[in-house]
C-alpha cells in the first residue's frame, strides 16, 4: 500500500498523462525492488560463508580444493556490505569477523592469510600477501562498523589492539619516499597498497576524533605523509598517469597490461584520493582506461577476475545515460557468466562490489 500511494502521488504530480506516468513509475519500482532482492542475495551469500570462528572464506572450494581466507579481501568485502546492509544480523556477523581478526593478530599487529583444509579446519598460511594493506583496510572496516552500529563501547575497548594494527602499517614506512612497502621481506612500494594505507590512516584518525582520542591528529598526519608520497613519487606528471610501483627513474607504464598497471591507475579514484579526483588529472587517467580497457572490462575479457569495483569510476566519469548503458551491459555479462554457479574468480570482494553497484548505480 505504501508503494501504491507513492506511485499515485508521483503520477498526479506529472500532469496530463498520469496513466503513462504510472507505467513508468511502476517499471522503475520493479527495477529497484529487483535490485534490492539481488543485493540481499549477494549479502546473504557472503555472510553465510562465515565460519563459527568468525573468519569468512573468499569463496567455496576452488578447482584445487583450497578455500582461501584472505583478510584483505574480507576487509574490503565487509566494508562494501555495510554500504548496502546495516541490519542487526549483518552487524553481528561483521563484529564477529572483526573479533576473529584481532584474535589472530601476530605480536607486531600484522596478520597472516589462512585457509580451510579438507576437514574444514582453519589453518594459518604463516605468510601474507602484504602487511600494509591488510592493516589499513581493517582500520577502514572498523570505522565503517562504528559508523553503522554506533558501537562505541566495543571500538573503545579495542583501542590498544587497533593502535597496534595502525602501527603495523608503519613497520614498512620509508621516511624518504613517504610510502610503505608491501611487507618487511618484500620492498616494493605499490600504488594500490599506498592508496589503501592513506585511506586506512585517514579513517583511523577520523574514528579516533569521534571517540575524543588525542591521537587523532597523529594519524591524520601520517595519512597526509602517504598522500604526499603518492603525489611526489608515484604520479608521473609528464605522462599524466600513475606508476603502479615506485621506480627511481620513473618509467612509463604499459596500458596493455590490465593488472597491475591499469587497475593501479584506477585505484586512487575508487578510494577517492583527493588528488586523483581533480578534473584534469582524473580525465587524463580515465580516458586511457576507456581507450584501452573499458569495452573489455564491460565484456569481462580484461582479466580472470571481473574487477567489479571499477564500476564506480565509470559512473564518476561518464554521463548518466552513458554510464547506465555501460553498467547495464556489464551487469548482463556478470549474470551470464557468474550465475547461478559462482566459480572461484567470483569471490566475496567481487560479490560485495556488485551489491553496491546494484544498490547505487542510479
Amino acid at each position: 500500500m505504501l508503494y501504491a500511494s507513492i506511485i499515485f502521488e508521483m503520477a498526479n504530480n506529472l500532469g496530463k498523462f498520469p496513466h503513462i506516468a504510472i507505467l513508468i513509475i511502476i517499471t522503475i519500482f520493479t527495477l529497484v525492488s529487483g535490485n534490492i532482492n539481488l543485493v540481499d542475495q549477494e549479502v546473504t551469500w557472503i555472510l553465510n560463508l562465515q565460519r563459527p570462528s568468525g573468519c569468512i572464506p573468499q569463496n567455496v572450494r576452488n578447482p584445487q580444493q583450497i578455500v582461501n581466507i584472505l583478510p584483505y579481501v574480507t576487509n574490503l568485502a565487509l566494508k562494501n556490505v555495510l554500504r548496502v546492509n546495516t541490519s542487526g544480523p549483518t552487524l553481528a556477523k561483521v563484529k564477529k569477523y572483526l573479533e576473529w581478526y584481532i584474535a589472530n593478530l601476530n605480536a607486531d599487529g600484522t596478520i597472516y592469510d589462512h585457509h580451510l583444509d579438507t576437514s574444514d579446519t582453519v589453518v594459518s598460511n604463516l605468510t601474507a600477501d602484504s602487511t600494509d594493506s591488510y592493516a589499513a583496510t581493517y582500520l577502514s572496516l572498523v570505522k565503517s562498523y562504528l559508523d553503522a552500529s554506533g558501537d562505541r563501547g566495543w571500538v573503545s575497548g579495542q583501542l590498544q589492539q587497533l593502535k597496534k594494527i595502525a602501527n603495523a602499517i608503519w613497520i614498512t614506512y620509508n621516511e624518504t619516499l613517504r610510502l610503505t612497502y608491501a611487507k618487511p621481506n618484500y620492498k616494493e612500494y605499490y600504488l594500490m597498497d599506498n592508496v589503501e594505507v592513506w585511506k586506512g590512516l585517514e579513517d583511523y584518525g577520523i574514528m579516533l576524533a569521534d571517540l575524543d582520542n588525542p591521537d587523532s591528529e597523529h594519524y591524520h598526519y601520517r595519512a597526509e605523509l602517504i598522500r604526499n608520497g603518492i603525489y611526489y613519487n608515484l604520479w608521473n606528471a609528464k605522462r599524466n598517469e600513475y606508476q603502479a610501483a615506485y621506480y627511481k627513474d620513473a618509467k612509463p607504464i604499459y596500458w596493455n597490461q590490465f593488472y597491475a598497471n591499469t587497475t593501479s591507475n584506477m585505484w586512487p579514484m575508487v578510494f577517492k584520493l583527493p588528488d586523483a579526483m581533480l578534473g584534469d588529472k582524473r580525465a587524463a587517467v580515465y580516458n586511457k582506461f576507456k581507450a584501452n580497457w573499458l569495452s573489455r572490462w564491460t565484456t569481462l575479457k580484461a582479466d580472470d577476475f571481473p574487477w567489479v569495483a571499477l564500476w564506480e569510476i565509470v559512473k564518476l566519469n561518464e554521463s548518466r545515460d552513458e554510464s547506465s548503458k555501460i553498467l547495464n551491459d556489464f551487469k548482463r555479462n556478470v549474470f551470464a557468466n557468474y550465475y547461478p554457479n559462482r566459480q572461484h574468480t567470483w569471490h566475496i570482494g567481487e560479490s560485495a562490489s556488485f551489491a553496491v553497484l546494484l544498490a547505487e548505480q542510479f
